[in-house]
């Protein structure tokens, strides 16, 4: 599949034909000025139709930019945006899709230069250490370069705790790492630092030795770095809570539930990343065991746990304050299940339908990039449906033909 859509994507010479480009946000605005109940629900039916397609052909688009620049990551970046230029014409993507591949574009090549600048700078792994982190290391590390990372190997496992207690901040003088800190860190066996001072921070990783799947963990943060960059698409925004003073108490209820969900979206989101980084390196986890571990109490990412956000409290207390309400128990409690609800069990269900979802594109024969460029695309919460609508379309397609 990826070497036929290759083949189109790389033709060149057609102009981008105004008439078939399919504006998504456009599209639907259209729609909503149709009156006629029935021919707005056709379009619709098209909308999404069209919708699809198009998702699956930039999820393609993606994957072969991703392959690029694995093959060649010091491809410049006239090379890149020429590739995303003709991709984005055979696509008949909005002026503003393709805005988004450049400014994507544009910083892997802004990362992947910071890196090079500090390898050639600093040869000396322990100038460059000292360099981005104030202190010197007590052991063994190694720098690995990657396209738009730096991973510190570190084969003591006291720097790995330093750098996992501070986040990679600069210091100056001792590191005292608490026992909290000590307990977060022996969890961990390789994560992402963003506390890095600028223009550096969001470019290292550290990882550890003393773990099992070493080899697969490097890949994996490696592979969360890249598809995190293609992933930052649209900014989401936090509604802030606002009650209406006029309207019922099940209505502001409704608007604590749009506001968790908001603020679980941004967890879902991390969770992810993880399935998606998980599942592609076959042979490390099982499908059947990676819900266990996203969920795990008191385990390495356990999504679903609410003990360090005071989600209930903060709802409670704004309600009563806008609705000039007295303490109330019975209050607090359904506020509570409306959060246990949507972030424990929505949630774990959103995981679990996300990791089949993912297995059943490779049931269709999608390579693990395809099917994460595919998804990562999506909210997690819609990975379900969004697969189920793409299959409806090949069996469409299938019996068209």
């Amino acid at each position: 599949m990826v070497d036929k859509i290759n083949k189109n994507f790389e033709t060149s010479g057609k102009e981008k034909n105004e008439s078939k480009i399919f504006d998504p946000v456009l599209e639907l605005e259209n729609i909503k000025q149709i009156e006629d109940h029935a021919e707005r629900h056709e379009k619709i039916k098209e909308y999404k139709a069209k919708l699809t397609e198009q998702k699956e052909r930039i999820a393609t688009m993606q994957d072969l930019l991703i392959n690029f620049i694995r093959q060649n990551p010091d491809i410049p970046l006239d090379e890149l945006l020429q590739k995303l230029e003709k991709m984005g014409k055979n696509l008949n993507l909005a002026d503003w899709q393709t805005e988004i591949g450049r400014k994507i574009l544009t910083e892997y090549n802004r990362r992947h230069n910071l890196i090079k600048e500090l390898k050639g700078q600093y040869p000396d792994e322990q100038e460059l250490f000292y360099f981005l982190f104030g202190w010197k290391p007590e052991g063994k590390i190694e720098f690995v370069e990657g396209p738009i990372t730096l991973s510190i190997i570190c084969h003591g496992s006291r720097d790995y705790d330093k750098l996992h207690f501070t986040n990679g901040e600069y210091q100056i003088g001792e590191i005292e790492i608490t026992k909290e800190g000590l307990k977060e860190s022996t969890k961990s066996g390789g994560c992402h630092l963003h506390g890095l001072k600028e223009p550096y921070n969001d470019l290292v990783n550290i990882l550890r030795t003393d773990v099992d799947n070493f080899d697969n963990l490097l890949n994996h943060e490696e592979r969360h770095a890249i598809y995190s960059l293609f992933s930052e698409v649209f900014i989401k925004e936090i509604n802030c809570l606002f009650f209406e003073k006029d309207s019922s108490l099940e209505e502001n209820f409704g608007i604590i539930r749009k506001y968790v969900r908001e603020r679980c979206s941004l967890e879902e989101d991390g969770a992810a990343d993880e399935i998606l980084a998980f599942l592609n390196e076959s042979g490390w986890f099982p499908p059947e065991e990676i819900f266990e571990l996203l969920i795990e109490p008191d385990g390495l990412y356990n999504f679903t746990d609410l003990s360090n956000i005071d989600l209930v409290k903060e709802c409670y207390d704004e309600l009563r304050g806008s609705l000039k309400l007295p303490p109330s128990e019975d209050l607090k409690r359904k506020i509570e299940n409306i959060v246990t609800e949507i972030w424990v069990n929505d949630f774990q269900k959103h995981i679990q339908e996300g990791i089949r979802a993912f297995m059943l594109l490779k049931d269709l024969n999608f390579s693990n990039e395809e099917t994460m460029a595919f998804l990562s695309i999506e909210p997690l919460a819609k990975w379900p449906k969004a697969v189920n609508r793409l299959i409806e379309q090949r069996q469409l397609k299938g019996k068209l033909n």
